[in-house]
């Protein structure tokens, strides 16, 4: 019995270091970013100088607007608006985890959960609508819109976006909860099936809300820009 009690625990360690690691591949990615669309713009623009055919050229060219675009979303919405829902799934995840591997009982573990949900439901709801912002920023980039500049206070995190937002968080971390729960809980309890099909339903669920917030952006993408491409000025120069 105690090795088993062992076991679970180093699991649930296991499992707190995972959340963790994800966490800090998500902000590595991010941050490291800017430095790969920077070095697309370069050896594009590089093939373009030497490029004559129009249709590689053409290509070319959307390759490097698609790139710029990543380039100035990433710089008007940092990486730390975004970081901060892999901070609350991570977490979140260490405190279900903890809470069923020290066998709570099922109150004090549904009360935590709830608590869990409310607290990282809004900062992953945040992540959420600046990912949205970044998208649109892109877009309005590569149809040679003017790009409107966010606001990324709280307040226009909090009240700005639309009701799926929250939905679409909620439903976030309500599956990656389940699946920190039901995995300790199989390692916890061997002899129940019921807990492995916990896990199964939180990850099919978890890449549910994936694709859904995936779709958020990708409705920001197809939305027309909210201002036109500025018209030159009576004396030849573009409006600012």
């Amino acid at each position: 019995m105690e090795d088993v009690e062992d076991l679970v625990a180093t699991v649930g360690g296991v499992l707190a270091g995972l959340a963790s690691l994800v966490a800090v591949v998500v902000a590595i990615d991010q941050f490291t970013l800017r430095a790969r669309m920077r070095r697309i713009v370069t050896w594009t623009t590089e093939l373009l100088d030497m490029e004559k055919n129009r249709n590689r050229r053409s290509t070319l060219e959307a390759i490097r607007d698609r790139a710029a675009g990543s380039l100035v979303a990433s710089t008007l919405v940092p990486i730390r608006h975004i970081a901060e829902g892999a901070v609350w799934l991570g977490g979140g995840a260490v405190v279900i985890v903890l809470q069923v591997t020290r066998r709570e009982d099922m109150g004090s573990v549904l009360a935590s959960a709830a608590v869990v949900l409310v607290a990282a439901q809004q900062g992953v709801r945040r992540a959420v609508r600046m990912y949205v912002e970044r998208e649109r920023i892109r877009a309005e980039y590569v149809k040679h819109a003017k790009v409107v500049p966010p606001r990324t206070d709280m307040l226009a995190k909090m009240e700005g976006g639309t009701r799926s937002e929250f939905g679409w968080a909620a439903l976030f971390v309500a599956a990656l909860m389940a699946v920190a729960a039901g995995v300790a809980w199989v390692l916890a309890d061997t002899d129940n099936l019921w807990p492995l099909l916990v896990v199964v339903a939180g990850i099919g669920i978890l890449g549910f809300a994936l694709d859904g917030v995936r779709r958020l952006g990708r409705r920001a993408r197809s939305i027309p820009a909210r201002a036109e491409t500025p018209e030159p000025s009576s004396d030849g120069a573009a409006e600012t």
